[in-house]
């Protein structure tokens, strides 16, 4: 029933004398002879009138509709209940108010009230109850009475004011008490809702829907925030948008379509004064399983986002896979919280940077930090760069208190290390420039040795489509590895044999669908005793297929003979489980896992294998369902307990797998896949009292000025060392290891108007120490006032303070 024909009915009732002169507002019903009649209730411009509940109930009728006109407020006073009706409403102009909870009734028969454009339907009274009710739903329009909201709650507590929401086109909704909206439904019909809130807001259990925008504004008066709370689903895609000024949006954990399967797809912006606080949650990994995951492209409208924490709410994260366009992030997390934050998008574009404390920032691959997006300042704080094989262009960076950089090589732009605590380096991310203005740096990352095993990890598959065809031939070759180098495009593989069974997980080959068709299946690499000395390690398997399992060209364990024929003969009940010990030798052993797969029968591949039960029948107290495929231990132990074995899973450095050798790489993963044989920073500036701890491996530095305290390896410089002489006097480095000089590198003596920190007295300074030795020592260098050389293990410098010339020696 639209405005129009509202009024006229009204006016036509009203003329027709359908009026109790007695009322305290004028009423009327469409039909007076009816068993189910329309109330039509007119309260005139600046009145304000209370509902009669003798209204709904004329002489052997019931009211099934109530209709609400004109510019006064019409009141449903607190204590009265029409929960024996059963109506739909509409507020056609002005106000209509309810006190009090669930004074429209909770229960019974869904009903609808429409808010039409001009009016307004408010909950004034507050209460712990929900309102309206989830047994209502409200549609409404435009910007309310007189601007203040088609939907206006003051003084609200707890629950749902005005049930579920359908807007009939843009609305405007005005939430100004201290609010938890229970509302399980908003359909923004395409429309746009401007979501009005002062002090606290909360959307709980919200199904959000059909396209539209949501923009959140909060009070600049006061510390608003609007929670998102767990379940929330935001149905639609990037073309919706979703925005927040003036106000904190807090999240708990974001769930989509019902599902804790993290994606949220809409377009969501931050303009001015908005936040961001985490309460719950966490995407470390970006795994399924985990929520808060944004995927649609996010705005930030300023120069800042801070993104705040609260303490003790467990595991703390969220991950923006969508494009990042806008200003930066400030990360700020608590001594007592680590904050993570992911970005998974190569096409961020944000400017301004990363700043925070106690943040872990998590960065998926190359370019989700824009090069060019402004610095990263961190204190207490974590990056983790996930992709190991991409090379990777960052841009400024300093870290200051207790740090860690994991993964990744490539560029810094500059790096820097400032105030004290230890920055615990574990990349082969180098740099331009790098200061270490303070405290201590740690080259945590292992030798290059294992870290080129990190870049072959894994094993490799060949699948063979159909066992029974002549000619077999090694055709889908690649590495099970998460970052998989020559892979191509295809989706990410797991890292590991977990079972011969659940491998078959690649249905969108060219060969056709993996889990219907009969396989010949082939894992090979190499298994590592990464001991000192030969050890005895015990293999278990278990499979309703045929399989075999060879180390070193030997016949360890499975179910068939298997021969170059590839003539297979059941060498027992393929559902037992089979054991045996293997003495390893130090090093690498070629290993090859065979299995066939049948599609039918009890041999079903695929994820039906799952439910099956793998049980040894002549020892039925161990248990081996859900554990198919192939597993071990490296201590010598050789039951039929699965709890004495773990799969054979490489953790993703080649600890335990690798696909080749590491020093016979196949042409195929490429050189550029190798991280550089050594962490270069070209530019190297460090403070007196500082303190570089190495690995083991050589570090190089191309130009070098000052130096700290050096343990723990031998350090490189190929161009020079340049010496600070006001530092002199006063602290001198050590290097633990020897200090060798490339070809050409020079020594570099200091500005002629520095002064020794003792003030300047003439004499011969240790500059630095190499307990190992100083190799390949460049010559003397001097100018009017300084001259350096080395003599011995140590670089010296002798100071003159008058213009003396200074004879070589």
């Amino acid at each position: 029933m639209n405005r129009t024909t509202i009024r006229n009915i009204a006016i036509a009732s009203a003329i027709a004398g359908i009026v109790s002169p007695a009322a305290a507002a004028t009423y009327s019903y469409d039909d007076d002879q009816a068993a189910q009649r329309t109330l039509y209730v007119q309260v005139a411009d600046g009145e304000t009138e209370t509902f009669d509940t003798t209204w709904m109930a004329p002489s052997g009728a019931s009211v099934t509709n109530l209709v609400k006109y004109g510019d006064g407020t019409l009141v449903i006073p607190n204590g009265t209940s029409l929960t024996a009706y059963s109506f739909d409403i509409c507020v056609e102009d002005g106000l209509f108010k309810f006190h009090g909870t669930s004074v429209l009734g909770n229960t019974g028969t869904a009903h609808t009230i429409t808010v039409c454009d001009g009016a307004t339907l408010q909950n004034t009274a507050g209460g712990n109850n929900s309102g309206l009710g989830t047994k209502w739903t409200t549609h409404f329009t435009g910007m309310g009475h007189n601007g203040m909201g088609a939907l206006y709650e003051a003084t609200y507590t707890y629950g749902s004011p005005f049930g579920k929401w359908v807007l009939d086109g843009d609305a405007k909704a005005a939430m100004y008490g201290n609010g938890e909206n229970d509302v399980s439904y908003v359909n923004l019909n395409g429309h746009i809702l401007d979501l009005y809130l002062r002090n606290g807001y909360f959307i709980n259990a919200a199904n959000i829907e059909n396209g539209g925008e949501l923009r959140v504004h909060g009070d600049p008066a006061n510390a608003s925030f609007a929670e998102f709370r767990k379940w929330n689903n935001f149905y639609g895609g990037a073309e919706n948008l979703i925005s927040f000024s003036n106000t904190t949006w807090r999240v708990s954990s974001i769930r989509i379509n019902g599902s804790a399967l993290p994606g949220i797809d809409w377009s969501m912006a931050f303009d001015d004064k908005s936040a961001m606080q985490i309460r719950g949650g966490t995407d470390k990994t970006g795994g399924s399983s985990i929520p808060n995951t944004w995927r649609g492209p996010i705005e930030i409208r300023r120069d800042r986002l801070p993104l705040s924490v609260l303490a003790d709410q467990g595991e703390l994260g969220f991950a923006f896979t969508g494009a990042v366009s806008g200003g930066g992030f400030d990360l700020q997390g608590l001594d007592t919280t680590m904050l993570s934050l992911r970005l998974a998008n190569a096409g961020n574009t944000f400017t301004n940077g990363v700043t925070g404390q106690y943040a872990e920032l998590r960065l998926a691959s190359n370019g989700t930090l824009p090069a060019d997006g402004g610095a990263l300042a961190l204190t207490n704080s974590a990056v983790t760069l996930e992709d190991r094989s991409g090379m990777w262009l960052l841009p400024s960076a300093s870290f200051s208190g207790d740090c860690v950089v994991s993964n990744g090589f490539g560029r810094w732009r500059e790096l820097a290390k400032d105030g004290a605590g230890t920055l615990d380096y574990a990349s082969s991310i180098g740099a331009e420039t790098f200061q270490l203005n303070g405290g201590s740096m740690r080259l945590s990352l292992p030798p290059q040795a294992v870290r080129r095993r990190a870049v072959c990890a894994g094993l490799v598959e060949g699948i063979h489509k159909d066992y029974l065809a002549p000619g077999w031939v090694n055709d889908n070759r690649y590495t099970m590895l998460n970052q998989c180098v020559y892979k191509g495009t295809k989706p990410t593989v797991t890292n590991s044999v977990v079972s011969g069974m659940r491998l078959l997980y690649d249905s969108s080959t060219d060969e056709g669908n993996g889990w219907w068709t009969n396989r010949y299946i082939t894992y090979s690499g190499y298994i590592w005793n990464n001991a000192a000395t030969n050890q005895t390690w015990a293999f278990a398997g278990t499979s309703t297929a045929y399989w075999r399992l060879t180390i070193d060209g030997n016949f360890v364990m499975g179910w068939s003979n298997w021969s170059g024929s590839l003539k297979f003969t059941p060498n027992g009940d393929p559902q037992k489980v089979s054991t045996n010990l293997w003495e390893m030798a130090p090093g690498p052993h070629y290993i090859e896992y065979r299995t066939i797969i049948f599609p039918n029968g009890s041999n079903k591949a695929g994820p039906s294998m799952a439910g099956q039960y793998m049980k040894d029948r002549t020892e039925p107290n161990y248990n081996w369902d859900l554990r198919h495929g192939l597993m071990y231990n490296d201590s010598g132990v050789c039951t039929k307990n699965m709890d004495d074995y773990r799969d054979v899973i490489d953790p993703g450095d080649g600890s335990l797998l690798t696909c080749c050798l590491p020093d016979a790489m196949p042409a195929s993963i490429g050189e550029t896949a190798l991280p550089e044989a050594d962490l270069v920073f070209s530019n190297a500036v460090f403070a007196a009292g500082t303190t570089l701890v190495l690995s083991g491996d050589a570090q190089t530095f191309r130009r070098v000025e000052g130096w700290p305290t050096v343990t723990g390896g031998d350090v490189v410089v190929t161009d020079a060392l340049a010496v600070d002489g006001g530092g002199l006097g006063s602290a001198a480095f050590a290097v633990s290891g020897s200090l060798t000089f490339g070809t050409g590198a020079a020594l570099v003596p200091p500005d002629e108007d520095a002064r020794p920190q003792d003030g300047g007295a003439a004499g011969e300074y240790v500059v630095g120490t190499a307990a190992g030795g100083i190799v390949d020592a460049p010559a003397a260098a001097r100018n009017a006032r300084w001259r350096v050389f080395v003599e011995g293990n140590a670089i010296k410098a002798l100071f003159l303070p008058e213009q003396t010339l200074i004879k070589l020696r």
